[in-house]
């Protein structure tokens, strides 16, 4: 796999031809002379460690697709100056000036007085490794609307996101089952912007997502749960599936089950995407060939890190090989994981016990010209 500038092209019946090229992110210098280099959209895939989190940009919108790390959670989710996600979003987008949003080890971000704003927020489900970094996100940046499935979970890190969301009154929520709602918003919609599976949501100019599945039912296993959007980025199409799963890791080699048939069966049509954010992680439990194959993704990101999931450190390298034999370029957060990163200066903290920083990748995606 090569980690380096790439390009490809993608056609669309009724848009003009769009060039992808893939960069690694290396410094936040790097992210900031990106802001004056214009493109058409930027979808990031942010090096957090054992988690997930990606970040699309268009000209007239910023949305955020999951921002958890499954590692060192009190550094992660407590302390905003050392959130992997807050750093990498303070290089892209800018900085609030206040002492908690002031990411260790990247002091050359300048600040401003107002928060920088991300329009659309989504929670595929509420498992640590995809929302342990929200509240620091949520304290640091003017999230305008926010997504989630709306299942209670019990985990302490949700029910905090839930308090947060309780007592502030400026962010859109939507979930996709009701939910309760505090005393002092009964007279609001805050609590009651229900969406729902095949749902269209207008990003900005040229750009769309569809609802492809949300869970409603409450299960012991809230993977289940998760939200699956398919991206239209003017002619580019991108498939975010969070956790959505098959099966069991030993019923890999059978047919496909659980979200990935409910998608073959539901949305056959919705499936094909150039880019292809890797189910789970890159897991067994994911990614069945027939489902590869309805998507036939140009581009593969997985998102991955060092601490296991019960006994495996992911990505599955059965996972990998199937992404690379039907013709996917894949790109992948674990790089240097295990070897140590080489860059001279991570974004965020350089200290090694806090993991991620190091394999950030960055995909432009701009009009072929004539």
């Amino acid at each position: 796999m090569a980690v380096g500038l790439s390009a490809i092209i993608s056609i669309h019946p009724t848009l003009q031809a769009q060039t992808l090229a893939v960069e690694p992110v290396q410094s936040v210098q790097q992210l900031q002379l990106a802001l004056k280099k214009p493109a058409q959209f930027r979808l990031h895939l942010i090096d957090i460690g054992t988690g997930l989190a990606i970040l699309v940009e268009g000209a007239d919108f910023k949305l955020l697709f999951d921002a958890g790390s499954a590692d060192d959670k009190k550094t992660n989710s407590k302390l905003g100056s050392k959130s992997r996600l807050v750093a990498y979003l303070n290089a892209a987008l800018g900085r609030l000036n206040q002492p908690h949003c002031r990411s260790l080890g990247d002091l050359d971000v300048k600040s401003s007085a107002t928060a920088p704003l991300l329009d659309f927020v989504f929670l595929s489900h509420p498992h640590e490794d995809h929302l342990s970094q929200l509240l620091p996100v949520l304290q640091c940046f003017a999230v305008k609307s926010l997504w989630e499935p709306g299942i209670v979970h019990k985990t302490a890190g949700y029910q905090q996101f839930r308090q947060f969301m309780q007592d502030d009154k400026s962010i859109s929520y939507h979930t996709a089952v009701k939910q309760p709602c505090p005393r002092g918003l009964r007279a609001s919609s805050h609590c009651s912007n229900l969406f729902k599976v095949g749902e269209e949501i207008k990003l900005g100019h040229q750009a769309s997502a569809k609802v492809l599945h949300v869970g409603t039912e409450p299960s012991h296993h809230p993977n289940l749960y998760s939200v699956v959007l398919k991206l239209q980025l003017g002619a580019t199409s991108v498939l975010l599936t969070g956790d959505a799963e098959s099966g069991a890791r030993a019923q890999w080699h059978l047919a496909p089950g659980a979200t990935e048939k409910f998608l073959l069966e539901n949305f056959p049509n919705d499936l094909t995407a150039d880019i292809l954010q890797v189910g789970h992680h890159g897991s067994l439990t994911s990614s069945r060939q027939p489902f590869l194959q309805a998507i036939k993704p140009k581009i593969a990101l997985i998102s991955a890190g060092p601490k296991k999931y019960g006994s495996v450190v992911l990505p599955d390298q059965a996972v990998v090989e199937a992404l690379g034999n039907g013709g996917a370029k894949i790109y992948r957060t674990d790089l240097h994981d295990k070897k140590g990163c080489p860059l001279a200066d991570k974004i965020g903290a350089n200290d090694a016990g806090n993991p991620g920083g190091c394999d950030n990748f960055m995909i432009r995606i701009n009009p072929v010209t004539p």
